[in-house]
Formats: structure tokens, sequence, C-alpha cells
């Protein structure tokens, strides 16, 4: 619930993909492009803290079993740590950042004729002058 989805698809390399990931890149050309086969993501910030753990504990499962070479970067950090405090707090800390922000927009509408440039430095500006506070 309120998570993306989890691809797991195996090529005959063993590696794992996903089925989008394999129509946008398997048949390119281009070398920077063919690494981005294997690079895959998913993002559980509204899923919660209990989905991401959930998540985790799957592909710890699935390489101690069946993954030789996984690589994750798990920026709530308990892929690496197991502490469940950390990850709380990260989940926490990135709630209120998109919450601020979101409400920031509400609060200070872009004005008319300002650029997009212009408006997000006026905002990122604000927003940074409130946190000081």
């Amino acid at each position: 619930p309120d998570c993306e989805t989890i691809d797991l698809c195996f090529l005959s390399n063993g590696k794992m993909s996903s089925i989008s990931h394999l129509k946008f890149f398997g048949n390119s050309q281009n070398k920077e492009y063919q690494k981005y086969l294997y690079m895959l993501s998913v993002k559980t910030q509204y899923a919660g803290v209990e989905i991401h753990k959930l998540i985790i504990h799957l592909f710890k499962y699935l390489e101690g079993k069946y993954l030789q070479d996984l690589v994750v970067h798990d920026e709530g950090h308990y892929w690496d740590t197991g502490d469940e405090i950390l990850l709380r707090d990260t989940f926490k800390k990135y709630t209120d950042l998109i919450e601020n922000f979101a409400s920031s927009i509400e609060i200070y509408p872009k004005l008319a004729g300002e650029s997009f440039e212009a408006y997000f430095a006026r905002l990122l500006k604000q927003i940074y002058k409130n946190r000081k506070k």
C-alpha cells in the first residue's frame, strides 16, 4: 500500500531488472544507457517504516539465497544498520521536508510574471529562513 511496485524479474545472465527497464534499455546500443538496465528503485516514503522494513528483509532474504552481486542504496540506512530508530528518524526528516515544501508552495505562491527559477529561489530562501526560527 502507498508503495511503488517492485518488479522481481531476472534476466538470462542472472541479474535482476524489470519489465520497463528491459523495454527501455534492454536493446540500447548506448553504453551509458545500458547501465540503467539494472538500476532499479522503489519509493517507500509514503508507504511508511513497516513496509520499508518488509522490503529490506525481503531483499536480505533474496540476497542470502539467490542474489550474488546485489547492491542496495537505502536512504533510510536500514539495509546497512538494521537500526529502526535511525530509519524512523530518517522517515520523519523526509516527511517533514516534503510537508514543509508543500505548505510553502501554498503560503508563498508564484507571483505574476515571476520565472520559475526566481520563484524557487525565493521559495527556498523563505524555507531556509523559516527553518532558522
